[in-house]
């Protein structure tokens, strides 16, 4: 389920248009991810604050009409979270919570000055902002940004993944956000892996330097030189760096999704956001299984989940976009 989906499903549940079973199903959903509790506080704080008044009709209206599009699309494949149909006036209020929740965590900007652009399953995006700072987004991420960088920081949030090759301004860092996360550099180029569902996030500096801070590890800020990789571990809360890596963490600029001792249950995240499938792995105690492969973006995605059920020891069954390694 993309982050649309998600924020659709939980503006239904706040307007009580679920009828029992429904509510028992989110339920059941929302406790299996800490991370989706956070996020659904954050949607209830929200509601709960009643900033529908502060959103335009022209963003409701563009809202809608973006998930009009997704629904129509939805229509002609199976999907997992296939969500039911509602009428016209319940579409704009989810409609407006989408809108509301693109803009949670952008405080520090003021105005209608902040953009968004957004990477879907299997995709890739690129943008030169406003100084020059090239960022290219992997798929399911989502980058804000504003118009001008006006203040005497350049500063955007990333949701997900992106390359930063940022334009050099001593007088002005450049700052990311991610899940925690907070890179400030004066021109360098590096790697933010964010995703919020990830059990590691990860800060790959190609060139240059940066200082790195995490609030969930501490205030103090890490020194990064071309060549290390910075990692936070969410499950154990642990942080690590590792000097001169020669890894894979940009691999899939070039299309290729490459694995290195990676636990199934991170390739199985990957996957999913490169394709529009679910993986459900029936097994638990094979999440942790550690596997190394190289596959390429352009191979089908049955393709690929088959090897590894092959490498794995699993057999593979599939229902539609959902396949069940047993």
């Amino acid at each position: 389920m993309n982050k649309e989906e998600r924020h659709i499903w939980m503006g239904k549940v706040l307007a009580g248009e679920l009828n029992e079973e429904e509510n028992k199903a989110f339920q059941a959903w929302l406790l299996e991810d800490p991370a989706r509790m956070q996020e659904f506080e954050q949607m209830k704080n929200i509601w709960g604050e009643k900033i529908f008044s502060e959103v335009s009709q022209d963003e409701v209206d563009e809202a809608s009409k973006r998930l009009l599009s997704k629904m129509k699309a939805m229509e002609s494949e199976t999907v997992v979270y296939q969500l039911p149909y509602w009428k016209r006036p319940q579409l704009v209020a989810a409609a407006a919570v989408l809108v509301l929740l693109s803009v949670i965590g952008l405080s520090q900007y003021k105005g209608d000055n902040i953009e968004e652009l957004y990477a879907g399953i299997g995709e890739q995006q690129k943008i030169t902002l406003s100084d020059g700072t090239v960022v290219t987004l992997n798929s399911e991420s989502t980058l804000y940004y504003p118009n001008d960088f006006e203040s005497s920081i350049r500063e955007v949030r990333l949701e997900g993944e992106a390359l930063f090759e940022v334009s050099e301004n001593p007088h002005k860092p450049f700052v990311v956000k991610a899940a925690g996360l907070e890179v400030q550099v004066l021109g360098t180029v590096f790697n933010v892996d964010a995703y919020h569902d990830n059990i590691n996030q990860t800060v790959e500096l190609l060139s240059g330097k940066i200082a790195l801070k995490n609030s969930n590890a501490g205030e103090e800020a890490i020194v990064l030189n071309p060549g290390d990789l910075y990692t936070y571990n969410n499950r154990e809360k642990n942080e690590q760096l590792e000097h001169n890596y020669n890894g894979f963490t940009t691999d899939w600029l070039r299309g290729e999704l490459n694995f290195n001792k990676k636990s199934l249950e991170e390739v199985v995240l990957v996957l999913q956001r490169e394709y529009p499938i679910e993986i459900i792995l029936e097994n638990r105690e094979a999440k942790g299984k550690k596997l190394t492969a190289s596959f390429q973006h352009s191979q089908p995605a049955e393709e690929i989940i088959s090897l590894l059920a092959v490498l794995t020891g699993h057999t593979l069954e599939r229902k539609g976009n959902t396949y069940f390694l047993k």
